[in-house]
């Protein structure tokens, strides 16, 4: 099934991973969820929703899905590198198989397309 908002999803996800929340400079864990001082700087209302959307999705997941998302989204490379390609390497690199990868994915992406109304 084509699913309309993925592209959207991915440049958000995209935003949060190369925009992670800190706390002193540090990236921060599942503690207090939009505390001023761990949030970026936001360009605009819509930027804003969209990364928070992203991070109560992604806050919660398991380290391992976790590490998943932010080696996928966190990096300049993979505006021009296609997802599959970089689904692949990763589970080359992490003994993930492909299928629990993308089951993962695909999940996540539809938890945010929720959270934002876009599905």
């Amino acid at each position: 099934m084509n699913k309309p908002y993925v592209g959207y999803v991915n440049y958000m996800l995209r935003l949060y991973c190369t925009h992670p929340p800190r706390i002193n400079g540090i990236m921060a864990e599942q503690e207090n969820p939009w505390d001023p001082d761990r949030l970026p700087v936001f360009y605009n209302k819509r930027t804003e929703i969209n990364w928070k959307a992203c991070d109560e999705v992604v806050r919660v997941l398991p380290k391992q899905e976790k590490k998943m998302i932010y080696a996928l989204f966190g990096t300049e490379s993979e505006e021009t590198v296609k997802m599959d390609t970089l689904v692949r390497q990763y589970c080359e690199w992490s003994g993930m198989s492909p299928s629990s990868a993308w089951t993962i994915l695909n999940a996540v992406t539809d938890k945010i397309a929720r959270k934002r109304g876009l599905w």
